[in-house]
């Protein structure tokens, strides 16, 4: 059997805080978007959202204090978006900017009763460490496009049922290239 080394904790990096997983897109629906990122210490979270590719038009959504109790990870719920529609968005941190350009962005679903196609991509078993499944996840993100990226099964064999390995275990998996281009551009529905 394989053994590998435990998952690292997560810690604090000294340091002015950066993104250190993420963002990530989470539930959209024709009017709102559930925004995720995990800082590298502790700060403010906080987006900007716009329909512009350079945020120009954007407005910003104060959310959370990011805590070492909950990992430096938080959401933000951003409301009033119009349907059928692309947004592009920045996080925040300390009311900082914590990407350059091109900034990530996501498509909101047309209304009730409207109709549209919806690209979906699967993933699962992602294996026992992040580079495990970094070749899937680079050629994934190479095609583009997905509207919604569904992790079924496995996302990581983490071999646990303590929450703070957990989400150690997810955090490295979320830190993978090419999960981390594809998680920016593509919502995510996990259900394990």
């Amino acid at each position: 059997p394989e053994t590998d080394p435990p998952v690292p904790e997560v810690v604090a990096v000294p340091g002015e805080p950066f993104v250190h997983a993420g963002p990530l897109v989470g539930h959209v629906d024709a009017t709102s978007a559930r925004l995720w990122a995990k800082s590298s210490n502790a700060c403010r979270l906080g987006f900007r959202v716009g329909e512009d590719p350079t945020l120009v038009d954007a407005r910003t959504i104060d959310g959370a204090a990011l805590v070492a109790a909950e990992a430096f990870t938080g959401q933000v719920v951003v409301s009033g978006l119009e349907p059928a529609t692309r947004y592009h968005y920045c996080p925040l941190l300390d009311g900082r900017p914590a990407l350059v350009r091109p900034y990530p962005s996501f498509v909101t679903p047309p209304g009730p009763g409207g109709t549209g196609v919806v690209r979906v991509a699967f993933g699962s078993c992602a294996g026992r460490r992040g580079h495990h499944a970094a070749a899937a996840f680079g050629e994934m993100a190479a095609r583009r496009g997905f509207d919604l990226l569904l992790m079924l099964g496995d996302n990581h064999y983490g071999d646990t049922t303590d929450p703070a390995r957990l989400r150690d275990y997810y955090h490295m998996m979320r830190t993978v290239d090419g999960f981390t281009r594809l998680a920016r551009e593509t919502r995510s529905e996990e259900h394990t």
